[in-house]
């Protein structure tokens, strides 16, 4: 019997933890899913979240290119010709590398249509490197040859239109997050022998300038002259004590002591759930993801106006507005000096917002339409 399900093909840099990565994820796990055979082009071969994506496709193509082996680039010449016998429905690019590689598979005899997604923010372009700004630039000349291009923000699709980037193409799907019924302790809290009368402020990020850690450390220090009461819990890709830069910047604040670097985790829910702030200090976001995980664990948050972020969040009282560290540092004491009661009903509203206005649901059928239209 002749199988009806729709080909998509995936091309993606990698398949390590990131938001991009996530969404592939939890795109091709979705139970509606079942209509697709989704095949996925990996261009830096395995990653983290490989062998869970691999439960759901039919095939994982790892080119394994890299910087130092140049000429492994060939394998994806090669792989034109596979694809092309595939004969995928859609191909579906992921950020601007794996974008700008679909092109390579579209195939006008077959009637392939091929999407872009963008999960980047132009806000801090002129400080990108050499690199990410050519990838940029390229999309532009070529975005008029997409079918749909993809963006997680509408300040992302405003920025990137701004930079000559196709108009008709133009949509915006909004990152989306499943419902998590279970339940945390203060687990880590446990593990980092931090009492339950303590504040515990997090941060998850990787360690990047985009992300703006200096701010953070800075608002710590004010803070702590302030109030003594208080934890700083970081999180993400290279935050941890081999990072000499991060360390010493913290060091050099005298606020080692209060600090917990903890690296790249799997329990980000017990971070969160032992947290009492969540600070996003990030100078440039498309959509955060991990701002909808605090907002799942009823947890506040204060973020840059960045991104989506005031459309998120919908608060002005919990948007960065001013970036000086101590203008911040006395936002946030205000907050801890509010009752526990009055900061429960700010997470609260939170999370029955995250539920109300960005499901997962709504983003799997965003792109679902898109697959079969």
């Amino acid at each position: 019997m002749k199988n009806s399900k729709i080909k998509i093909l995936h091309v993606i840099g990698g398949l390590e933890r990131g938001g991009a990565e996530h969404v592939l994820l939890d795109l091709i796990s979705h139970p509606s899913s079942s209509s697709f055979d989704h095949y996925i082009i990996s261009l830096k071969g395995i990653g983290a979240l490989s062998n869970e994506i691999e439960l759901h496709t039919k095939q994982i193509y790892n080119l394994n290119i890299t910087k130092k082996n140049p000429l492994s680039i060939i394998k994806l010449f090669y792989l034109i010709f596979v694809i092309r016998k595939l004969k995928p429905v859609r191909i579906q690019g992921w950020m601007y590398i794996g974008n700008l590689i679909s092109i390579l598979f579209s195939n006008k005899k077959n009637q392939t249509k091929v999407l872009w997604s963008i999960h980047h923010s132009l806000s801090f372009y002129k400080k990108e490197k050499i690199f990410p700004r050519m990838l940029i630039k390229i999309s532009s000349i070529i975005s008029f040859l997409p079918y749909k291009i993809i963006y997680v923000s509408k300040r992302s699709k405003i920025q990137h239109l701004a930079l000559g980037f196709n108009k008709s193409n133009a949509v915006v799907i909004y990152n989306g997050i499943k419902a998590n019924n279970k339940t945390y302790g203060s687990l880590l809290r446990s593990e980092l022998n931090i009492n339950n009368k303590s504040k515990v402020i997090c941060m998850i990020a990787r360690y990047h300038p985009i992300k703006n850690h200096l701010l953070f450390i800075e608002t710590a220090e004010r803070l702590l002259k302030l109030r003594d009461d208080i934890y700083f819990v970081l999180a993400g890709q290279d935050i941890n004590y081999n990072n000499n830069e991060l360390v010493n910047l913290i060091k050099t604040k005298n606020i080692l002591e209060y600090f917990y670097l903890l690296g790249k985790r799997d329990d980000i829910n017990n971070i969160l759930y032992s947290s009492d702030l969540m600070l996003n200090t990030s100078h440039s976001e498309a959509f955060s993801i991990s701002i909808l995980e605090a907002m799942l664990s009823s947890l506040p948050v204060f973020a840059t106006d960045v991104g989506d972020n005031s459309i998120i969040l919908n608060d002005s009282k919990l948007i960065i507005q001013n970036l000086n560290p101590t203008y911040l540092s006395t936002m946030i004491n205000e907050f801890f000096n509010l009752s526990k009661i009055e900061r429960n009903i700010i997470g609260n509203n939170l999370l029955s917002r995250v539920k109300h206005h960005f499901p997962l649901e709504n983003t799997i059928k965003s792109y679902n339409k898109y697959y079969i239209s």
